[in-house]
């Protein structure tokens, strides 16, 4: 049996240890490399869950709630480019945020979107979540799971995780990941792309997105 097979319960329950504090970064990057998970995916993925640990244990302290999460991927945005990380443009309401949040500080994209939003939500590289390339209109088997175009079943994506533990999932703007859609994926409500497979859209035409659930 594969990583990609037999990731998603195992991945799932690493994650939540180390949220819960049950088991270490060393600890958890050494179970994510059992995994098949690259060693540069888990690092990250160790480093937010930790700094998830501490900023929300003291915000639990503080206020009694759970923190909000809230993720933002933009295409073409460059490290520095914002206000919070020494850009020249003034972008307040993004400082702000970053201000009373987490300030990752490294990411690894996969040149393309699909690829680079398949390991941002499982945490996985892109080709063990299914999109090695590009997304396709119908899954496509004849190049092995990773070239599938659609997100695997076994990979369980944040929203999933979050949903588990309790969290509302909502999510804004393009899913393209296939099919199924960002529904049946973990988010509870999605306004966006009305094609889960799409790259681009035009952004005036009401016709091209969808509220879900309708």
């Amino acid at each position: 049996m594969t990583p990609v097979e037999r990731n998603e319960p195992t991945l799932r329950q690493a994650f939540e240890q180390l949220l819960a504090g049950r088991v270490d970064r060393r600890e958890f990057m050494r179970m994510a490399a059992g995994l098949g998970v690259s060693s540069a995916v888990a690092a990250s993925m160790a480093g937010v869950g930790a700094d998830a640990l501490a900023s929300g244990d003291a915000r639990q302290r503080a206020t009694g709630r759970r923190p909000n999460i809230l993720l933002i991927l933009a295409d073409d945005l460059g490290y520095s480019d914002l206000g919070c990380y020494g850009g020249e443009i003034r972008t307040p309401n993004l400082d702000r945020l970053a201000s009373g949040g987490i300030r990752c500080s490294a990411f690894y994209n996969s040149a393309r979107c699909c690829p680079s939003r398949a390991s941002l939500l499982t945490g996985l590289h892109p080709h063990q979540a299914g999109i090695a390339s590009m997304t396709a209109p119908q899954p496509d088997t004849s190049k092995g799971p990773a070239y599938t175009g659609h997100l695997l079943p076994a990979c369980a994506t944040l929203a999933e995780m979050l949903g588990d533990a309790g969290y509302s999932t909502w999510m804004v703007g393009k899913w393209h990941l296939g099919n199924p859609g960002p529904v049946e994926r973990g988010f509870q409500n999605y306004y966006g792309f009305r094609r889960f497979g799409s790259h681009s859209e035009s952004q005036w035409d009401p016709q091209k997105y969808v509220r879900l659930p309708e």
